[in-house]
C-alpha cells in the first residue's frame, strides 16, 4: 500500500528517530520475536474520491496506524514523540508517491504486554496520496 510505503519511508529516515530504533525494526509486518524498541506501520482503512470527469488519477484517503513496542513505559512514550516529529505535516513525493497531505490524527491507548515484556502505544495518521 501507498499509504504505508510512505510513512515507513519518513520514519525510517529521520535520524533522530533511528538513533533509537534502527530502521529494519520499522516495518509494515514486524517479525513475533523482533528486538525491542520496534515499529510497526498499519494500513487501517482508506476510501477514493472518485471524480466524474475521470482524469485517470485515484485519490486515497487513508488512515495508518504507528504502533511502539518498547520495553518499558518512558522509552515507548519517547519514541512516540520522535514518531510525531519524523511525522510533521507535510506534502509532496515521499519514495515514489504522490502524497497530498499528511495529518496527525488519534492517539491509540497505552497497552502492556507481560507476556513479551512490552509496552505498547499508538498514533494514527491521516495520508492523503494519488494513486
Amino acid at each position: 500500500m501507498s499509504d504505508v510505503k510512505a510513512i515507513r519511508h519518513l520514519l525510517a529516515n529521520n535520524a533522530a528517530l533511528t538513533a533509537a530504533v534502527p530502521p529494519e525494526r520499522i516495518a509494515s509486518d514486524l517479525a513475533q520475536d523482533v528486538e525491542l524498541p520496534a515499529i510497526e506501520v498499519s494500513h487501517i482503512s482508506g476510501n477514493y474520491d472518485h471524480s466524474i470527469a475521470g482524469d485517470g488519477d485515484d485519490v486515497c484517503k487513508a488512515r495508518v496506524q504507528v504502533t511502539v513496542h518498547a520495553r518499558s513505559r518512558p522509552s515507548q512514550k519517547s519514541i512516540q514523540d520522535l514518531v510525531r516529529r519524523a511525522l510533521p505535516r507535510m506534502h509532496g513525493v515521499v519514495n515514489g508517491v504522490q502524497v497530498e497531505s499528511l495529518l496527525k490524527d488519534a492517539v491509540g491507548p497505552d497497552l502492556r504486554d507481560d507476556a513479551i515484556g512490552s509496552f505498547i502505544g499508538s498514533q494514527d495518521f491521516i495520508v492523503t496520496y494519488v494513486e
